[in-house]
């Protein structure tokens, strides 16, 4: 290579480096760690203990073709358990039924259930004389005083769970992708690494992850929350990288915890909201979660705020346990990945017309770019700093291309 060749590549390498990208800032090389749990930053009163325990089985116990219905306040009350295989066997089936159908049987199962709670209310322990499901349904609150107590006084309330045992197992699988960035993240932002767990809770690592209300990724923000940690526009949708969006769930928590000074409580506010939770706060007189979820009276702090945090804790144990018993594939291959920023306005028209990258990998990659920014956006710039994901071995190749892209090309004003 001649001397002017080696003075010109020079430039070229500095243009890429110090004008188009920055530095290499993060590459996920290695699988995720067991992490312990501090009893003192993570308590369990005893109403908590016990929705562990419950959130355990159906974690571990019962898997994604059985529905358990229990008493929503005392979930150790367990009345039955529909397994929907048994149901398929027993009406001749080859294939076990769909979700509409499964749910139709479930609410079959319940208001059968329902009716012989109202029958204790109204008879006592008469109503055992109805048949088989008053006897299944007195079985399980004969056990204690105050369980007979709230039965004959008609305070029972039931509801069904399905089992995802054999989902968390597949969840544990994909997480080992995605928790070493994930644990690193949460570390730099102040946030115990443990708490990447609660992803399980949010969408077990499901990246597709949508829910009905608007929820969205793997952390399954809602557009308000998460415009407030991350960038959601016609072209990019953060919420749906695993990437972005952690570093967001990150920040909030962080920001839950500096306001409320606990993290059982910082934890229960990413579902229930800060405010929310100050204000049960104010209202019990406490920071006690077992106090708060057996005293504070509101009707946005209903079933799933009041287990959230149960969740994710009965969440950290079975990971770990599936660690343990070696049921998680811990030596799959690493994601290796390299996360640069734009250092100037680009397109996605330049990026494909001009680097390695395919529209394939990119939007593997980068799953918050929409995909009008292919089609109907592929000229509209992606704005200076904006952070993208790629493969680690194309990382040179990447920057020394996009130092060649001409401003005049290719890219329209938005």
């Amino acid at each position: 290579m001649t001397t002017s060749t080696q003075k010109a590549m020079s430039r070229l390498y500095k243009f890429a480096y110090g004008l188009v990208l920055t530095s290499i800032c993060f590459t996920i090389e290695s699988p995720a760690k067991t992490l312990e749990l501090d009893p003192k930053l993570f308590p369990t009163p005893p109403i908590v203990e016990q929705q562990i325990q419950f959130w355990g089985k159906v974690f571990y116990h019962y898997p994604t073709h059985a529905t358990v219905i229990h008493d929503t306040n005392r979930p150790d009350h367990i009345i039955d358990i529909i397994d929907f295989k048994v149901w398929a066997e027993q009406n001749n089936r080859k294939t076990l039924p769909g979700k509409k159908l499964r749910d139709r049987i479930t609410r079959s199962y319940l208001k059968r259930y329902r009716q012989a709670i109202k029958r204790f209310r109204r008879l006592g322990k008469s109503a055992l004389k109805f048949g088989a499901i008053e006897r299944r349904v007195f079985s399980v609150y004969k056990r204690t005083k105050s369980g007979l107590y709230l039965l004959y006084r008609g305070k029972v309330d039931i509801r069904s769970q399905g089992g995802l045992a054999d989902e968390f197992i597949a969840a544990a699988n994909r997480a080992q992708q995605y928790l070493p960035y994930m644990e690193a993240t949460f570390k730099k932002e102040g946030v115990p690494p443990i708490i990447t767990r609660l992803a399980f809770v949010e969408s077990m690592f499901n990246l597709k992850a949508r829910s009905r209300v608007g929820a969205s990724g793997v952390w399954q923000f809602m557009p308000q929350t998460a415009k407030k940690y991350m960038r959601i526009n016609r072209l990019v949708d953060e919420r749906n990288s695993p990437f972005k969006a952690t570093r967001g769930a990150a920040r909030l928590l962080a920001r839950n915890y500096h306001v409320l000074d606990s993290w059982p409580l910082a934890i229960t506010a990413y579902n229930h909201g800060q405010g929310g939770m100050k204000r049960a706060i104010k209202q019990v007189g406490s920071k006690d979660l077992g106090k708060i979820i057996d005293r504070y009276s509101s009707s946005s702090f209903r079933y799933a705020s009041q287990n959230f945090y149960a969740e994710f804790r009965a969440a950290v144990n079975i990971y770990k346990r599936l660690l343990d018993e070696k049921k998680v594939d811990i030596d799959q291959e690493s994601l290796s990945i390299t996360s640069l920023s734009l250092k100037k306005p680009l397109s996605i028209a330049q990026i494909l017309k001009k680097t390695p990258l395919k529209k394939s990998i990119l939007s593997e990659f980068n799953r918050c770019l929409r995909a009008s920014s292919f089609t109907r956006y592929r000229h509209h710039k992606l704005p200076k700093f904006f952070e993208i994901f790629i493969p680690k071995n194309l990382a040179n190749k990447f920057q020394i291309h996009l130092a060649t892209i001409s401003e005049r090309r290719y890219a329209k004003n938005k």
